[in-house]
């Protein structure tokens, strides 16, 4: 598959008036912008992973502002973005129409009860979403039953094991947020469920899980076989230090497909 485009080049559109995700979509695609490296390392191992090509159809589950999901229609894949968050419909429907994407699509719904048909998608994918649904188990579900068999699930997740996240969400988050977020709030809290989570939305506050959950989490849905299951920094690094502390090295990446 030829990579035509790349949002990395492309120009920045024009904000979008009284959007509450403007300012984190113009502060991503600037990231973006200035370090492309993680980003193209996640796009490459995007198309690798699930396999797919020109005219498959591919579902972003959470979809935020929605970069990943936009490079992969730069590849003429069929995407469709599945998004809770109101704000976030609006401006990716203003990224497609600034892109002159015909083969994106962007739908206003529940991860815990997806509105297609069974057997609809060739590939699933999530990133940083899991970690806020209410009901992780409906969501993995619903995934499993909308995508055909053959296709495969791709779910990119917070990492309760690695050091990083820790030191921010104990750490960091309390000190940026003057209180409100993280700390020992956040660690006796994280399986809680709020009402008026994010934008709106009932979620959880960042409830990371592990390589060793995701793993018995796959291993239990019969209609499923773990292909893969390790961490990003360990994907990138070949050495000794990556071999004895993958399961420590930032988010968690788990790889299955859907064999019944």
């Amino acid at each position: 598959m030829i990579d035509m485009r790349s949002i990395i080049y492309e120009s920045i559109p024009d904000k979008i008036d009284d959007n509450a995700q403007w300012n984190l979509f113009l502060k991503r695609i600037l990231e973006v912008k200035r370090n492309p490296g993680s980003f193209e390392f996640l796009n490459k191992y995007l198309i690798n992973s699930l396999k797919v090509g020109s005219d498959s159809k591919v579902l972003e589950v959470g979809a935020g502002v929605g970069l990943h999901a936009i490079q992969l229609a730069f590849h003429e894949v069929v995407v469709t973005d599945l998004d809770i968050v109101k704000a976030n419909v609006e401006l990716i429907n203003h990224l497609c129409q600034h892109y002159c994407l015909s083969n994106f699509n962007i739908v206003l719904g529940d991860s815990c009860n997806i509105p297609f048909k069974d057997s609809f998608f060739d590939g699933i994918f999530s990133m940083s979403c899991f970690e806020h649904i209410r009901d992780q188990d409906k969501a993995l579900d619903e995934q499993i039953r909308v995508l055909k068999k053959g296709g495969r699930l791709l779910i990119i997740d917070g990492n309760i094991l690695c050091p990083n996240t820790i030191l921010d969400m104990l750490i960091s988050r309390p000190i940026n947020s003057r209180g409100r977020q993280g700390g020992l709030k956040w660690l006796l809290n994280k399986n809680r469920v709020y009402s008026d989570y994010g934008l709106g939305w009932p979620g959880k506050d960042e409830d990371v899980k592990s390589i060793f959950y995701w793993k018995k989490k796959i291993h239990n849905k019969e209609k499923l076989k773990l292909i893969e299951i390790n961490t990003e920094y360990s994907l990138k690094a070949d050495n000794v230090i990556a071999k004895f502390l993958w399961p420590f090295l930032g988010r968690v990446f788990v790889l299955a497909e859907k064999i019944i």
